[in-house]
Formats: C-alpha cells, structure tokens, sequence
C-alpha cells in the first residue's frame, strides 16, 4: 500500500484486549476442523468477502451448520451462488447484481441504496457494522505475508471492530501488489485451502452492442485514463480501442478485455499525473487467465474503495473517461441502472462515484452507453422492442439530472452538459430508436420546460 497516499488508506482501529477472542492467530490446514457454529453468537452481524473474493469454501460450510438465531449477513455482490441455500439468516447488499438476484427474486435479501464510496463506512462504524468477517486472502509463499488476493474494497474497514476474523487462505488466488494485508489486522483464525476462483467471460456482442462500442471509442482520445464495467458493451468498446495509444486505467473492476489491451501495448497508463505506469482496479473479473497474468504483475495494482473510488482522486485523473451502461435513460438524461421493469436487478455500485468524479476533472467524461431498445420478451425477439429512452424513468434515478453528461446508443451520442432541459429532450429523441421518436416527441411537449 505504500504507493497510495497515508489519507487514502483504510483506518484500522485498534482492538482492546477485552474485544479479543484470541490472542494468537489460530491456523487450520482442514475446513472441515473449524467448527463455525461454536464461534457464532445470536444476533452476530456478518460481513463476508464479495465478487472474486469471496471465501467460497467458509460460505459453503455455513449453509450445512446449524446457525445461531437472528444472524444478519451483509454479503456485496454474490457470486458463487452458494448462499442460495442458505436459510435462517437475513441477507442485506447494496444491490442485486450477479448471483444476488435469485435471493430478491426469493424475498432472501434486502437492499440498501448505498453508493459504493460509502461502504466502507457503512460496514466499519454503520449500519452494517460488523460483528464477525469472513474473507478471503492469498499468501505470497509459505509463511509469507497475507494479500487481499482479488478484491481490495472494504473488508480492512469491517475488520476494523468486529470481534471476529476467519480467512480462508486461497492457494489458488493471485497475489496482487498493493493488496497487501496490514500487518496490524487481527486474524483469529486462517483455513487453507485450494479452490478455484469464479471465472467471468462477457457476452458476445452482437451488431448493435458492437454499433454503441463504435460510437464510445470515438469519444476517447489517446493518453485518456479509462474507467469501465463488465458486460457485453463496456467489453465491445475496449475491443474498439486497438488504434489507440498511451491509455490509462483507473477503475473498479477490470476483466480479460483490459488485459489484452496491456499486452498489446495499447494500454501504458504512461501519461497519467498519478500512478504513471499502473493500472490501478479495485478488484479482478475474468478468467483463469486472467488471474495469473496479475498474480506479482508489478505493473497492476489492487487499491481500496477510499482510493478508487475518491472523488478526490478521481478529479485529478489525466482526462478520465467513465464508460458505463444503464436500463433506461429519461429525456432529461437521468438515469435508471437498477430496475428493469417490476423488477430490482441492479444496484447503485460506484456509478454515481466514478460519474461525478470525472465530470469534476480537466477534460473528464461521463459516458452511458445502451440499446435504444429491449425486447419485450424473449419469445417476440424480431420485434422493434421496449424503448429505453422515456419520457418517464419506471425505477430510481441512479443518476440524477446534474450528472448527465453524454449518453450513446446504437442511433448516435447525445451530448447533454450544459444543455437546457429543453435542449436535452431534443438530443435523446435524436438517438432513441426511429420507431418511438414520434411518442416520445408527443410524451415531451406534455413535460412543462
């Protein structure tokens, strides 16, 4: 950590002696010898590793033990979909991405509207204020220093008061720079074990995702510090960047498509202010492949939410370029990234933090890239579709109307800073589909502007 400013870097509280469960670290070469329910009390508030990090095998024994009553488990962004069988314990999150959205489909799990940059608050001194953590970490060799292995967001802050710390030690986790463990973290008990990480490949893009991509690339300039999601599009607009030179990363997340622009010399971070040289994420998504690239890749490092997420660090980032998608987008340019219908799928994540973030830097863009139609169902899939541009958003403003920037679909880019809103509404009906101009049209002059 030794790279990222003191001010960024998580606040470890020390434990009184009285808060201790044990006074030496307990190792266990065999999960099966850790009995969880002996250390678990009523009432006891949970807090597990999330995404790639997640402590898989410790998950899986929770859901075969008998729990104490009345736990609450604050569990990110599920992956595995191990706790899909998990019963008896009220499941909370900031969202309903990946495997977490069986559990709200299932009434298993509650969300709280959160921005990402709050989390570690929220689950150091909040309300999600941990009792008990359990994480995962890699070990650098055998009786080597611990590493955060995938994800570096929030879990040195849950640590920071809980009463309890259980890590399984992944023999098969990378070992990322910058993620390392601080020394003065308090584990009380560390399991090895051998399991493989959740593997993620993006969609194929398809002629429309592919269309937006196109439009995307040509608004990032060479030398631009880039931000991005994982899906289909965010992957198609990376595909389109080969021409490109001296790009930098700064993001939350990167995948298999960042890396190949690293090896092709595409992405350098080598004119970026801060971190020249780095490619700076919070986390890794990918493939196996993508895990051993990172594994002491000294030109990658892993930084906490306090860093990547900052909007104090984001604005001074050397003409960042935030490129992210949503489910609707109204004609203000507000936009919805969290239902689809009646249906809760999304979350806020750190949207709004990378949004606002770069709209403060020199030169910085916000980009929201998606189809300018859904389709109403999966049986009618020739049909022109469900518009995403409305007049109306029918879920929260993820983002609000201050923090419309520039918004791209397969129809063309919408440029709406320092629009009026009346100029705005002219500029999403231009890139809305054809077949919904005419409604939307109709739908604006009832809007008082």
């Amino acid at each position: 950590m030794d790279y990222i400013p003191a001010r960024y870097r998580p606040t470890l509280c020390k434990r009184t002696s009285a808060s201790r469960r044990l006074s030496v670290m307990v190792v266990i070469s065999d999960i099966n010898q850790l009995d969880l329910a002996a250390l678990l009390r009523p009432g006891d508030r949970l807090v597990v590793g999330q995404l790639t990090a997640e402590p898989v095998a410790l998950l899986q024994q929770l859901c075969r033990t008998h729990l104490p009553s009345g736990l609450t488990m604050f569990i990110g962004a599920h992956t595995s979909g191990v706790l899909h069988e998990l019963d008896g314990v009220h499941l909370v999150s900031y969202g309903a991405m990946f495997a977490n959205a069986p559990l709200v489909r299932a009434g298993k799990l509650a969300i709280y509207p959160l921005l990402y940059s709050d989390l570690p608050e929220a689950v150091s001194n909040g309300v999600f204020q941990a009792d008990v953590v359990l994480m995962q970490v890699a070990q650098c060799s055998q009786g080597g220093g611990l590493f955060w292995s995938a994800a570096h967001d929030y879990m040195a802050d849950a640590c920071a008061k809980a009463r309890l710390v259980v890590a399984v030690c992944n023999r098969q986790a990378p070992v990322v720079m910058g993620a390392a463990v601080p020394v003065d973290l308090r584990i009380d008990y560390l399991v090895h074990t051998d399991t493989a990480l959740q593997t993620f490949t993006a969609p194929t893009a398809g002629a429309i995702e592919l269309q937006i991509a196109s439009h995307v690339a040509s608004l990032i300039d060479d030398g631009c510090t880039l931000q991005t999601g994982i899906g289909s599009v965010p992957d198609a607009v990376l595909g389109c960047l080969t021409e490109h030179r001296d790009l930098g990363i700064h993001s939350g997340v990167i995948g298999d498509a960042v890396q190949r622009l690293i090896e092709t010399g595409v992405v350098n971070n080598a004119r970026k202010s801060f971190d020249a040289g780095i490619t700076v994420t919070g986390s890794l998504m990918g493939t196996r492949r993508l895990y051993e690239w990172a594994h002491h890749n000294s030109s990658l490092r892993l930084a906490p939410i306090t860093y990547t997420h900052a909007s104090s660090v984001l604005c001074r980032l050397h003409h960042p370029v935030a490129v992210n998608g949503g489910l609707q987008v109204d004609l203000f340019g507000q936009v919805n990234a969290e239902t689809a219908g009646a249906r809760y799928i999304g979350g806020m994540g750190g949207l709004a933090d990378f949004v606002r973030g770069v709209r403060k830097a020199p030169r910085g863009k916000s980009v929201i890239g998606l189809r300018s139609t859904v389709r109403a169902s999966a049986s009618a899939p020739d049909q022109i579709g469900i518009s995403t541009v409305v007049s109306k958003l029918n879920g929260p403003a993820t983002l609000g109307v201050a923090d419309a920037d520039i918004v791209v679909t397969e129809w063309g880019v919408a440029y709406l800073r320092n629009l009026s809103l009346r100029e705005r509404m002219a500029a999403m009906i231009a890139v809305a589909n054809p077949a919904h101009r005419e409604m939307l049209s109709a739908e604006s002059r009832q809007l008082a502007v």
